[in-house]
């Protein structure tokens, strides 16, 4: 008999899919999923072919939109120059961005290394005293405002009458995308960017809450995980104040756009021997040819290189330019000697008039 019985449960059959716990599926499933669209999601943002389209997609809106001045300046500049071109300077105005994004998706050591790199090389409107300070008066006004919702209701209440009317008139004129822009940059865009932050934060952290709860043991491990979705959001919307305070992320709709459409190159004042200036890139001196991109139209000129006579670097008029320094300087400063190009434009019209 014991021989027997034991035969019999070794031939049992495996436990069929349907017989493994719920629990266990749960774990199988969602994992899986996440892990495969986590993968992807790094491969595509790898991806070579993601960065070529970013960077030619970039060298049009420099080029103003003409497919044959992009497509001079990167046979004018080469590959790598026109790669490392188009991404270098964008990087300065958009580590604080990408410190954002990573830290909203809790990706903790790519958000610690952005951060280095936003402290070392972003420009920065104010000292990190003055950010602290700041970001908390803004931090306990986000979290007592609930509690002074009647005194505020009570001081806007004129304001809180008229608000149909004002709507009405804000949006009578909009007729077309660029007018929806327009109103945008009525509105505070910063809070909204609070109001969308805090909104995404919290139902992050109800969900891991949630999967927190699962575990039933009581250890110092399970308190943590249960008690830090909580004050996560928290320590996100005072990192959020900080950094918006401290390096004032471009939200103006015009901010972006000129951003993007500033070349890497630096701006040159070149006057030729017929006394005519003008304001461009210099994409290539050789060969007896100077190619030069023009600033206002985004045209390309060829000049001789004997008809040259002087080139003076300039300052672009921009958003992108790094007007403070940033919050560490590995360096000595750098004396800001280099003149407006639009000075230098209008000092030349009144020497030639």
């Amino acid at each position: 008999m014991t021989r027997g019985s034991d035969r019999s449960k070794d031939q049992e059959p495996p436990a069929s899919p349907a017989a493994i716990p719920v629990q266990t599926q749960r774990q199988r499933g969602p994992g899986n999923l996440s892990l495969a669209v986590s993968a992807t999601a790094k491969a595509l943002i790898a991806s070579p072919i993601v960065i070529l389209l970013a960077t030619a997609t970039r060298l049009i809106v420099i080029s103003n939109y003409d497919t044959a001045t992009a497509t001079t300046i990167a046979s004018t500049t080469g590959a790598v120059g026109t790669l490392l071109g188009t991404v270098i300077p964008l990087l300065p105005a958009f580590f604080p961005v990408l410190f954002l994004a990573l830290v909203l998706y809790r990706k903790m050591v790519l958000a610690l290394l952005a951060g280095v790199a936003t402290i070392l090389v972003s420009p920065a409107y104010a000292s990190a005293p003055e950010a602290l300070e700041s970001a908390w008066q803004r931090f306990v006004t986000v979290f007592t405002g609930p509690a002074r919702l009647p005194e505020w209701v009570e001081e806007n209440e004129s304001n809180i009458d008229t608000f149909p009317a004002m709507w009405r008139a804000l949006t009578a004129d909009i007729g077309s995308p660029g007018d929806v822009v327009d109103v945008a940059a009525d509105w505070r865009i910063q809070s909204t960017l609070y109001c969308l932050s805090a909104f995404a934060l919290a139902v992050n952290a109800g969900r891991r809450w949630r999967h927190s709860r699962e575990d039933r043991s009581i250890s110092w491990t399970s308190v943590k995980f249960r008690i830090l979705p909580l004050w996560m959001p928290v320590l996100a919307l005072f990192i959020l104040a900080l950094t918006d305070r401290m390096y004032q992320l471009p939200g103006e709709p015009s901010a972006v756009p000129e951003i993007v459409q500033q070349p890497w190159l630096p701006p040159e004042k070149v006057t030729l021997t017929n006394g005519k200036s003008w304001i461009g890139y210099t994409l290539s001196y050789k060969d007896g040819w100077h190619v030069l991109l023009e600033d206002q139209g985004r045209t390309i000129l060829y000049f001789r290189a004997n008809e040259v006579k002087s080139r003076t670097v300039c300052r672009a008029s921009t958003k992108l330019r790094a007007e403070r320094p940033p919050l560490i300087r590995l360096g000595p400063p750098i004396p800001d000697g280099v003149p407006d190009c639009r000075q230098e434009t209008a000092r030349s019209t009144r020497a030639s008039g």
